[in-house]
């Protein structure tokens, strides 16, 4: 219900039925969540949209146009529609609907090659940006853009886009580098926040601890050597608070958006530690869930998944438990129209989309098991 209301919203209400237009910006990047989402709802099909998805694909077709020219010379093209804070965001999701076209029965096997090719180029291109190394906590990824100074700055959020990629043209039979397959997800493991050893001098801080907590409330004063073992064992307890969670980097404080892209990149990447996985899923579903939280679409559409990938391998509920949650909160917030109201505050670019970013996204996320996209098709 809450998909196809939001689907009748982009396709019946938004979109434009002569033109296709979408939006008033990132055009090119709204059509490729539109169409991705109509086929996540199971709606492509749907002889409705047919005039508008033909349009919708001229669109899509724009930035690789030129390979139709080209034989099987080798070409790498930016089909994103932002050079900013978006970029390589924008440009992976315009990569995935060609995937998505690539294997969709558009009636012509030469648009299905060209579709096929766009997404080739453009992964070509995603990886001259890759800072390559194995130092994981400052390399294997890709950064927010082009611009020289990003360049040797990888970003998670970034990286994760670019490996949901390159796994989703693996599955639909192409070829890809093995080592941005295995130095990318390592940049990601390397935020992840793992419990610290329980050491004689942690035992002995935890007995101070416990002895001396009713003699402070009692008022009694405390020396310098019960203070030094008193703050060991806070920082010792506060670690394993932050146990199992991802930062942004790999010093600052976990939040539900980097957990969120690495409990999705263990999933993707079948993460062989199991206790490490088993904590990156109770650290999230710990975490809060919050409308207005920065990134919150994004954030939803790596944890759905996640938490999918890691209940079919566990054999666990947090999948359905977690959806119940989400899709609670998200009842309350759809409009009548079927839209969703923004959230992500503080992130311009997605608030300019407005209600077309925020409606595609919910989709996104509310088929998270459904299986129709190929990047959410079992693998294994």
């Amino acid at each position: 219900r809450i998909s196809s209301r939001a689907v009748s919203y982009l396709w019946d209400q938004r979109m434009d039925r002569d033109t296709g237009k979408i939006g008033k910006v990132q055009v090119r990047f709204l059509h490729a969540l539109c169409w991705l989402a109509l086929v996540s709802d199971g709606s492509a099909g749907d002889p409705r949209y047919r005039d508008r998805i033909e349009k919708v694909i001229a669109g899509l077709r724009q930035p690789i146009a030129e390979l139709a020219d080209k034989g099987g010379a080798d070409s790498k093209i930016f089909v994103g529609t932002s050079r900013e804070t978006l970029a390589f965001e924008t440009h992976a999701m315009v990569a995935l609907a060609y995937e998505q076209l690539a294997a969709f029965d558009l009636g012509n096997p030469e648009q299905n090659e060209l579709f096929a090719r766009g997404a080739e180029s453009a992964i070509a291109y995603t990886l001259d940006f890759r800072k390559r190394g194995r130092n994981y906590d400052h390399a294997g990824g890709w950064p927010v853009n082009a611009a020289p100074y990003n360049l040797n700055r990888p970003d998670r959020r970034c990286t994760v886009w670019q490996l949901l990629l390159m796994k989703t043209h693996l599955y639909a039979g192409g070829k890809v580098d093995s080592t941005a397959m295995e130095e990318g997800p390592n940049f990601v493991f390397a935020a992840q926040r793992v419990a610290p050893e329980l050491t004689d001098a942690l035992r002995e801080a935890e007995k101070t601890y416990k002895e001396w907590v009713p003699r402070i409330r009692r008022g009694e004063p405390v020396t310098e050597r019960v203070r030094d073992r008193l703050n060991d064992f806070y920082e010792y307890r506060r670690q394993l608070e932050d146990a199992g969670g991802f930062g942004l980097d790999t010093l600052g404080i976990i939040t539900p958006g980097a957990t969120a892209i690495g409990l999705y990149t263990m999933g993707l990447f079948r993460f062989e530690d199991s206790e490490r996985y088993r904590a990156a899923a109770q650290a999230y579903v710990r975490m809060p869930l919050a409308w207005d939280a920065q990134r919150f679409f994004m954030t939803q559409f790596f944890a759905t998944r996640g938490l999918q990938m890691y209940s079919e391998r566990f054999r666990a509920l947090d999948f359905h438990t977690y959806m119940n949650r989400l899709l609670t909160l998200m009842e309350q917030k759809q409009d009548a129209d079927g839209s969703f109201p923004l959230g992500s505050y503080g992130v311009e670019e997605l608030n300019e989309m407005e209600r077309v970013y925020t409606t595609a996204m919910c989709v996104l996320i509310v088929n998270a098991n459904r299986g129709n996209l190929i990047f959410d098709r079992p693998a294994y």
